[in-house]
């Protein structure tokens, strides 16, 4: 749950009808199990085309940069805490 966007995080909060990380385990898990099984019911007007999810070289080095980056800053977070 928490690796999802926020998009995504909303959809199973309006599915399980409120907070879904207060359900128990097993609720969370039939829910995502139901969500996911009906999934093709779902409008599927807004996805990708194939060529619009490719990545480019030039994204995979700045990709590279900010993750190297992400790991300074959290290394400096890390000290002051």
């Amino acid at each position: 749950y928490n690796g999802l966007t926020l998009g995504h995080r909303d959809t199973i909060k309006a599915d399980a009808g409120g907070t879904f990380m207060k359900r128990h385990p097993e609720e969370c898990r039939d829910l995502i199990e139901n969500m996911t099984a009906h999934h093709n019911d779902w409008d599927t007007s807004a996805q990708r085309s194939e060529s619009s999810s490719s990545i480019t070289s030039s994204s995979d080095t700045e990709i590279a940069a900010l993750k190297a980056e992400m790991v300074e800053i959290n290394k400096n977070l890390m000290r002051v805490l």
